[in-house]
Order: C-alpha cells, then structure tokens, then sequence
C-alpha cells in the first residue's frame, strides 16, 4: 500500500546488477527504488513509498518537483549516480502524478466453486520473497482439500466442502503473510 512511480531507463544504472532486481533503501526521504532489468539491457525503477507529501520524488508539490534534479535523486539513492538518460528520468518523473497502491485482505478464498490462490488471494507486496512460495503451497492445500473431501456419490458437496476447508486453512496463512509484508497496521515493513 502506498505511492508510486515509475521511471524507464535505457540501461541498467552502473552501479547495479544487470541480472538482478535491486531494492534501494533511500538515504534522504521516505521512498524505496526497485530497479529491474528490461529487455535489450534497459531498466525500470519503481519508486514507492508511504506518507510521501515531503519525498522530493513522490511529492505532487509543484514546487519540490520543479526542483527534482538528477542530483537530488542520486542524494536519495547514491547507487543511481552514473545513470544514463537522466534528463529523461527527470521528465517522466516530474509529468507523472503519483500512482496509488493498495492491498485487500480477504476473508474466504472461494465463492460457489471459483477459487483465490497465490497473490489473488493473499498479495505480499514482493519485499518478502514470499509471493511464489505462497502460491505453491495454495495449489498444494488446495489439491489436498480436493483429495480428502472427494466423494463420487455427491461430487457439487465434495467441491463445496474442499473449498470451504481450503479457505479455512489458507486464510490465517494468508493473514500472516500479509502481516509479515505490510505490518498489522497495513504498512509496508523492511
């Protein structure tokens, strides 16, 4: 939950992997930078953060973002400097307004026989590393609620009872991925 915008880049900046999503932690200011590898060894940066009226990138002020230079993105995130295109980097980031992210916690991952599994049903904002692990062990559960509750004598009732246990067990799991991503309190933890 939060803020956010993005920026192109028409090469991974020097400092970082150009084989690895890189996390920025910020030295000046409340948002991250995410910076991902793209094809023909481009990049985009994703800048997110929370409460971000004050950030000098994720600010909608008029005046703070006049002022947005390349210089003061690299006092933010120092890994940035050498960056190439930085003029352009400024532009996109000073035309574009800040987008809102949000997260949504559920409280069943079925309705009739239709079913929530992996970031449909518990999304973990990808700081954790725990996105695809979750969905795996959703498909897991899930295919165990199907085999323990199979009946060939009422097939409808052996769906409704497998998707019924499959959210029982899968909703606190769910919970507390959410916990473990975003805080009880719903903000994003590092």
């Amino acid at each position: 939950p939060g803020e956010f915008k993005v920026a192109r880049l028409d090469s991974v900046p020097p400092n970082l992997d150009p084989t690895s999503v890189s996390l920025l932690l910020p030295k000046k200011g409340k948002s991250t930078a995410f910076v991902e590898p793209t094809v023909n060894n481009g990049a985009c940066i994703l800048f997110a953060g929370r409460d971000v009226e004050d950030d000098p990138i994720l600010t909608s002020n008029p005046v703070t973002l006049q002022n947005l230079t390349m210089d003061s993105i690299v006092e933010c995130f120092p890994l940035l400097e050498g960056s190439v295109g930085t003029t352009d980097i400024i532009q996109q980031l000073k035309t574009q307004c800040s987008a809102s992210a949000s997260s949504v916690k559920c409280n069943t991952y079925h309705y009739d026989c239709a079913v929530l599994c992996g970031d449909a049903a518990h999304a973990t904002g990808g700081v954790s590393g725990n996105g695809l692990n979750s969905a795996l062990l959703d498909a897991i559960v899930l295919s165990q609620c199907l085999e323990s509750n199979f009946d060939t004598q009422n097939k409808a009732l052996s769906i409704q009872s497998s998707l019924l246990s499959y959210s029982q067990k899968q909703v606190p799991e769910g919970l507390a991925l959410y916990d473990l991503a975003f805080g009880s309190t719903g903000e994003l933890t590092l």
